[in-house]
């Protein structure tokens, strides 16, 4: 859910990175924060030198060097997030110029969180996170 800065219901939430001067909170915040640790690269937040993943790292290798290594980075860099338990990570290609790796998870709550509202325990698809390579 995106809203105003002067109208945050949530305890988590942060500022939206597609649109000025709102937030997100709820399923959009942390799809928001899996993007974020999916596409820093680790060490590069001084404050924070584990936040991030190695992922970028990868993006020169050959895709079926590639895929497997961002896979499992991937759910090594999302047990970051403590809201949620990671259940799978798909990572596709696509071959139009830029060619474009895509990182699809699946997740469910963590044990405990509560996001305002009765999930149970659903699972969620996050947002597709797209990093451009070139080839």
């Amino acid at each position: 859910m995106v809203r105003i800065l002067e109208n945050i219901d949530a305890v988590n939430w942060q500022m939206s990175l597609d649109s000025f001067g709102e937030v997100v909170e709820g399923i959009a915040d942390i799809n928001q924060q899996i993007g974020l640790i999916v596409t820093t690269l680790r060490g590069s937040v001084p404050l924070l030198p584990e936040f991030g993943s190695d992922i970028p790292l990868f993006v020169d290798l050959p895709i079926r060097q590639a895929a497997p290594k961002i896979r499992e980075e991937a759910f090594r860099a999302l047990a970051q997030e403590p809201r949620i338990r990671v259940l799978d990570v798909v990572v596709t290609h696509e071959v139009p110029k830029p060619a474009k790796l895509c990182v699809r998870t699946r997740w469910t709550l963590a044990d405990g969180v509560e996001l305002g509202q009765n999930f149970g325990d659903q699972d969620f698809t996050g947002d597709p996170v797209e990093i451009e390579i070139l080839i």
